[in-house]
């Protein structure tokens, strides 16, 4: 027989064997969290292998920890308490599992790593997203992840630079979201495209991260500059709403908010988002049925004395809205006291303190009235600011005639379009 074609005969007949008999480990193939001591499946798959499978324990930077177990090889599983093995229980780390068939020697490991963890030991896990991921801006997308060990029942979840960690923003509400293993997330237009990472954290034992991913889109936003936060507008003036934006066409509408967030009515519509600006008399509204609210009635009737804060919403074209901080509208006039003093001969004197914000002009009428009906009792008479001043003080004599009660000071301009009382104060009898 030629000699050649026995070589080529054996050398095809080796091959055909070699590459019909494998096995490969389907589970743990890597990212798996065990926990020692639970029932967990080995899984794998074989073709043209016989005899038994030896289970081996495989450090992940390398070497043999234990053999777990020999077993058929056809049986395809094997149910571990996790850490048994014949050297011994495992400690908590990261491990391969290996497979070896001495009949055909052949072998396989799992292609990752999974971890070994004690029950004490919480653990977050965040594998969505995955390494890679690209999402989308205006899109609803579903954050997983899976927990070990003691953990609060509600979990914050945050948008962090992918080096630093930092937060960027908070994802989950005020109240954190429940610790479900999943958590779907709207990405807001506003947020600026980039590569990211998400962190699930209970903020009392342990936190984890997600594999680096990447959003895209436009920018598409508005930021509200004016009223910056916390500042004070007199009720009355005339001053500027004014807004960046990007990623945005069409026209806008104002509304005004409490400072809670409660829709109070519509300050203006339709005006072109590209003007980036909107004059507006401070406190000028109108509600759904059709009424506009002026400064002159801005606040109702038996309010407190004091400033409020509100906030501006601007909605684009689409139902988009934006939010500014909270700012304060003050009052036109406030009026104060200072205590009721008593002179050497028996006479008694009130200090009287004004204030005027904003465009309110002219005079002011000083009165004594009844507290609670403000039934006029005695005018006190009329006073001027001093030019460019918007606080005024002067002192009252009380007149000996006026009888003991309750009784309070109120203040107005002269075509009564603005007013303010002061807190009620009492005189007794004989002063």
């Amino acid at each position: 027989m030629n000699k050649s074609f026995v070589f080529l005969a054996v050398l095809l007949f080796t091959a055909t064997l070699a590459c019909g008999q494998s096995i490969t480990v389907t589970a743990p193939n890597g990212g798996e969290y065990w926990t020692l001591g639970t029932p967990q499946g080995i899984t794998w798959s074989s073709q043209g292998c016989t005899g038994n499978v030896r289970i081996n324990l495989v450090k992940a930077g390398g070497g043999v920890f234990g053999t777990i177990d020999v077993v058929p090889v056809a049986s395809g599983s094997y149910s571990w308490t996790v850490g048994q093995t014949n050297s011994g229980p495992a400690p908590a780390g990261d491990y391969r599992i290996g497979l070896y068939v001495p009949t055909q020697d052949v072998d396989d490991q799992s292609d990752g790593a999974f971890k070994i963890i004690t029950i004490t030991d919480p653990m977050v896990d965040v594998y969505d997203p995955a390494s890679g991921s690209q999402w989308q801006k205006g899109q609803k997308y579903w954050i997983r992840w899976r927990k070990t060990g003691e953990m609060r029942d509600r979990v914050e979840i945050n948008l962090v630079n992918p080096d630093s960690l930092s937060r960027i923003m908070k994802i989950s509400r005020y109240e954190g979201a429940p610790n479900s293993g999943s958590y779907e997330w709207e990405i807001p237009d506003s947020l600026l495209p980039g590569f990211y990472k998400i962190e699930v954290r209970d903020p009392l034992s342990v936190s984890g991260t997600s594999q680096r991913f990447e959003i895209k889109g436009a920018a598409r936003f508005i930021t509200i500059t004016d009223p910056s936060p916390y500042i004070g507008w007199c009720l009355g003036d005339t001053q500027p709403i004014r807004w960046t934006f990007a990623g945005l066409s069409g026209n806008v509408s104002l509304d005004l908010l409490s400072e809670n967030g409660k829709y109070l009515g519509k300050i203006n519509t339709g005006i072109p988002v590209s003007s980036g600006k909107y004059t507006w008399v401070v406190g000028t509204y109108k509600k759904e049925q059709g009424k506009w609210y002026d400064p002159g009635n801005f606040f109702p009737k038996g309010d407190s004395p004091e400033n409020r804060y509100f906030r501006i919403r601007i909605r684009a074209e689409g139902d988009t809205s934006y939010t500014s901080q909270r700012f304060l509208i003050m009052k036109m006039l406030k009026v104060g006291l200072d205590n009721l003093e008593v002179d050497s001969l028996g006479r008694m004197s009130l200090g009287i303190h004004a204030s005027r914000c904003g465009n309110v002009g002219g005079p002011l009428s000083f009165s004594l009235r009844k507290a609670g009906s403000q039934e006029m009792v005695k005018s006190i008479g009329i006073n001027n600011f001093h030019s460019g001043q918007n606080k005024l003080f002067l002192v009252w004599q009380v007149p000996a005639e006026v009888p003991a009660g309750e009784y309070l000071i109120r203040i107005s301009t002269v075509d009564q379009k603005y007013s303010a009382v002061s807190d009620p104060f009492r005189l007794e009898a004989g002063n």
